[in-house]
């Protein structure tokens, strides 16, 4: 009677996770999987973590993972974010494949996570100054170079001509 022994070699599926940068005015990101060999039955599931610093926000998502027809698989998935603002805010969008389907023999998730920086566009704020004096000095001019008072109010608005509120910061 004759036996023969089979040696599997680990073959290794790798994950990639890409993405672009973003402007503030957009209103969504897009991320791209990409696996080097087809899941088992020809479609699988990411796990995908997702965190927003826009809005402080994590999630976890489920994504189809499909045969492309050459040998490798992918998915993609978006996510939706708010950001134009007038602040200089470093935000950005970050995604990491944590795991697959697929009944792969080993999975390489080294290059599995991906950040979209949300570049900023620069924003227009009109500042009206207006004073306010009372009192009047030695040539006649109110609040100046004399008694009483002036007071000065700075009004900020955008180009549409809506105010905007701006918290007072402290270094």
């Amino acid at each position: 009677q004759a036996s023969t022994a089979i040696v599997d070699t680990i073959d290794t599926t790798t994950v990639t996770l890409s993405t672009a940068p973003v402007h503030e005015t957009d209103t969504s990101v897009s991320f791209s999987i990409d696996l080097d060999h087809v899941p088992q039955g020809g479609s699988g599931t990411a796990t995908v973590v997702i965190t927003n610093t826009t809005d402080g926000s994590t999630e976890t998502r489920f994504i189809d993972i499909g045969d492309d027809g050459d040998g490798t698989a992918s998915g993609s998935f978006s996510v939706g974010f708010s950001d134009d603002d007038v602040y200089n805010d470093a935000d950005s969008i970050s995604a990491a494949v944590t795991h697959v389907t697929g009944n792969f023999e080993h999975v390489d998730y080294s290059a599995a996570s991906a950040t979209a920086v949300i570049e900023e566009v620069p924003s227009l704020v009109l500042a009206t100054l207006e004073s306010e004096g009372s009192g009047t000095g030695d040539d006649g001019t109110v609040g100046i170079e004399g008694s009483g008072s002036i007071t000065y109010t700075v009004s900020l608005s955008d180009p549409e001509g809506h105010g905007l509120t701006i918290a007072p910061q402290t270094d």
